[in-house]
């Protein structure tokens, strides 16, 4: 079932060679650390696994070098060591994009793992089927015919806009440094785009299979191999029956929704939704005066697999709890929700700048919560962060931060769960609330990891040695973290 997204993953069969194999990347990252034995040694192994089913692409060579992979993300300190290269020897965006290909594609032997574990202790999960969601030809529908696409001027692109409104999009584009006239040839032409060419997401296609009249009851979650898109999120929003478990936030141009069942009013909710949501952009455009650039997200990320005591396996395939190290996790909660004001002093109207996804009750979800971990301490009051000050907070293994950590509209809490060789560790944080220039230009840094605060409803978990300074954000605060 995963045979073909494997194989996509190591382009290993990329006909049009644009990015380099994980067979080049791991060569290159080799020869750059010569003394590392462990490192070469598994290297050597994978590549072995490679060639041999290069050489006959069977399913069950497949597997050997999934596994060999796996043996090779579980080698200690293997961030630390490809951060290590120097970067005339191999370049940052090909050490990270190594890193990324080994860990996902050894999560795929993690998984199979954990479902056969699971499939043994629960009958449920030995009864699971897999079945295609298939949607009839006509939800896919025809397009509109290009003639009647065109809008009358009286519109801006469509949209039927107040006196108040178009002032706002004309401040708007004078801030892109477009015309009114260019912006509406460019709508334009992306519509007619999108008409001809756009796709159906798999989560889209999934309501639609759901909507369909039929006896089984609704799932709980919905998602496709990859993170929900901006659209996609907005859409099961809206919807209010499913949840997806993450959004990247990425806006795609070529979406289109299918044709629902006649009656219905999801279209028009939607478009009520998009309204608001552009009103909530412009506005956010004019308070900045100046156009809002965000980093491209990664769209496909793997959760983390909570594993008990009884999947420690052999000393041969080092446990994942061990092998992984210490996991970080920060609950962070923000006050940015319907029916919840800012207090008096901070009025303004507040709005996520890092990511347009938006968050409903629906979407709380515990994300991977660390195994072996005390319970969470909330203080009866949090404690504020100030302004421009650090602030040095010391988490013992598998404990959380004595207090909640107050950055309005953020509450912060630390927890830190550490395999058994490192029980006795703590780990140092810093907690740095930002100034307003401070804040901008971490936004204008392009390589600045940016955590949108607004959709940590419970938990996210982090590795501290892949992450020593990131950031969270809320509103208009912006929050560092620093481990040390």
């Amino acid at each position: 079932m995963c045979t073909k997204r494997i194989q996509e993953r190591t382009h290993l069969l990329d006909k049009q060679a644009t990015r380099q194999t994980l067979r080049q990347l791991l060569q290159e990252a080799m020869l750059a650390l010569p003394s590392r034995a462990p490192f070469l040694d598994r290297s050597r192994k994978v590549l072995g696994k490679i060639d041999r089913w290069l050489h006959y692409q069977a399913p069950s060579r497949l597997q050997d070098m999934v596994e060999s992979i796996q043996h090779l993300a579980r080698l200690d300190g293997l961030p630390g060591m490809l951060d290590s290269i120097p970067n005339r020897q191999m370049d940052p965006g090909s050490r990270s994009s190594l890193l990324n290909m080994i860990r996902k594609l050894a999560r795929y032997r993690d998984a199979a793992r954990y479902l056969c574990r699971t499939a043994k202790k629960f009958a449920i999960v030995r009864r699971m089927e897999m079945k295609i969601a298939a949607l009839p030809r006509q939800a896919f529908g025809t397009t509109p015919s290009l003639s009647k696409t065109e809008e009358p001027p009286s519109t801006f692109a469509g949209m039927q806009v107040s006196k108040k409104q178009k002032k706002q999009l004309g401040q708007c584009l004078g801030l892109l440094g477009r015309s009114e006239k260019d912006a509406v040839k460019k709508i334009m032409e992306r519509k007619r785009s999108v008409l001809s060419e756009a796709k159906v997401h798999a989560e889209i296609q999934l309501i639609h299979y759901f909507e369909t009249p039929r006896s089984q009851p609704y799932p709980r979650v919905i998602c496709s191999s990859k993170d929900a898109c901006f659209l996609c999120n907005a859409f099961i929003t809206m919807h209010k029956k499913f949840y997806t478990p993450r959004c990247h936030g990425k806006l795609y141009p070529g979406w289109r929704l299918p044709l629902f069942t006649p009656g219905g009013d999801l279209e028009r909710r939607f478009v009520n939704t998009l309204s608001n949501i552009v009103q909530q952009s412009l506005t956010l455009t004019l308070q900045r005066r100046k156009k809002i650039m965000n980093p491209y997200p990664l769209e496909s990320t793997v959760p983390t697999i909570v594993l008990s005591d009884s999947t420690i396996v052999s000393s041969e395939h080092v446990a994942v709890d061990d092998a992984e190290g210490g996991a970080l996790q920060i609950r962070a909660e923000s006050s940015l929700s319907p029916g919840r004001a800012p207090p008096k002093e901070q009025a303004a109207a507040h709005y996520s700048d890092e990511g347009p996804c938006q968050s409903t009750d629906a979407h709380r979800r515990d994300e991977a919560v660390p195994v072996h971990i005390e319970p969470a301490i909330r203080s009866t009051k949090p404690a504020v962060l100030p302004l421009g000050k650090q602030l040095a907070v010391t988490v013992p293994a598998n404990n959380a931060s004595p207090a909640l950590y107050e950055a309005w509209p953020l509450e912060l809490q630390i927890e830190y769960s550490a395999p058994a060789p490192d029980r006795g560790k703590t780990l140092l944080c810093h907690l740095e609330r930002l100034k307003d220039d401070d804040a901008e230009a971490v936004r204008n840094t392009r390589n600045a990891t940016i955590l949108d605060g607004t959709l940590l409803w419970e938990s996210v978990t982090l590795r501290p040695e892949d992450f020593h300074d990131f950031y969270i954000s809320a509103g208009g605060t912006l929050l560092r973290v620093s481990l040390a």
